[in-house]
């Protein structure tokens, strides 16, 4: 939950993506909450979590259903499904920067159902 994310966050953190960079607690509260609003079912699976020192990496699956307007991308309603990989860097147990690496053409596109539905 986007509320609960900066427990997590220092007041810092700098997230990059393809939408570009996002500086501070509350701006990052604000893209999530954009997010959240445009795939409210959201469930992502993790098939790989590696860390060393400082850095840990995440590999997502995600799937959820459009249900508005993200980053000029209309709503569709439909199911979507994409995969990611986050490198979040850790300072006293909190983000203090990530790197997300979205599989945008997929989020964005076909296919539009997900895993066993036509």
């Amino acid at each position: 939950m986007p509320e609960r994310a900066s427990e997590f966050l220092t007041p810092d953190v700098k997230w990059q993506g393809a939408q570009g960079t996002v500086e501070g607690v509350e701006n990052l509260m604000g893209l999530l909450h954009g997010f959240m609003a445009a795939f409210p079912d959201l469930h992502a699976t993790e098939p790989a979590i590696l860390a060393e020192d400082d850095l840990v990496g995440v590999r997502l699956s995600v799937e959820t259903t459009h249900q508005e307007d993200l980053f000029g991308i209309p709503a569709t309603g439909r199911p979507v499904r994409w995969d990611a990989i986050d490198v979040f860097r850790l300072v006293d147990g909190k983000i203090t920067e990530e790197w997300a690496a979205d599989d945008a053409l997929a989020r964005e596109s076909a296919p539009r159902h997900h895993r066993g539905q036509r």
